[in-house]
């Protein structure tokens, strides 16, 4: 009985010290998600869209787009973008109208009023349970909506910025 004692001490003993062991050359790392460039993304499908996919212009110094993507079968463009405070913006254009687009981009909200955007109103959406806010616009071809965990004046900022994808 006094051997299997010694076996499990020496077994313990060895399991934690290989555990320190590993944590003292583990590294904590931070992993940045890479770059997108979306306008190349945006250009593949535009033929087929049947509208204009609206990319921003230029993003601001320390912004980065994360994620970009067509998706064909619902006809829905989207772009992920951090800013430099490390706040999501995602832009998302569907021909969804103004009501189904809400629902579904931003489940919750409600429509607040309006914003100013490039000297046009774009419906103002607050989900009063988190106080996320969401800035849509519908067009005859399509709706956008601009939402994310930044502030509504970081909202604003890109939705200014929005425009048809340049072409080659």
């Amino acid at each position: 009985m006094l051997d299997v004692v010694r076996v499990v001490a020496l077994l313990a003993v060895a399991i934690v010290t290989i555990a320190w062991l590993g944590g003292l050359f583990r590294a904590d790392t931070v992993v940045e998600p890479e770059a997108v460039d979306y306008e190349a993304v945006a250009r593949g499908p535009q033929v087929d869209s049947g509208f204009a996919l609206l990319v921003p212009a230029r993003l601001p110094d320390g912004w980065r787009a994360t994620s970009a993507r067509w998706g064909a079968a619902d006809r829905h463009w989207h772009i992920g973008i951090l800013t430099a405070e490390q706040e999501y913006v995602g832009v998302e254009q569907s021909r969804l109208d103004a009501q189904a687009a809400q629902e579904t981009y931003a489940p919750g909200a409600t429509e607040a009023g309006a914003v100013q955007v490039s000297g046009r109103p774009w419906v103002r959406l607050v989900d009063e349970q988190t106080g996320a806010v969401a800035l849509l616009d519908e067009q005859p071809e399509y709706t956008v909506v601009v939402t994310g965990s930044a502030p509504e004046t970081t909202l604003a900022v890109l939705a200014e910025t929005l425009a048809p994808v340049p072409p080659r």
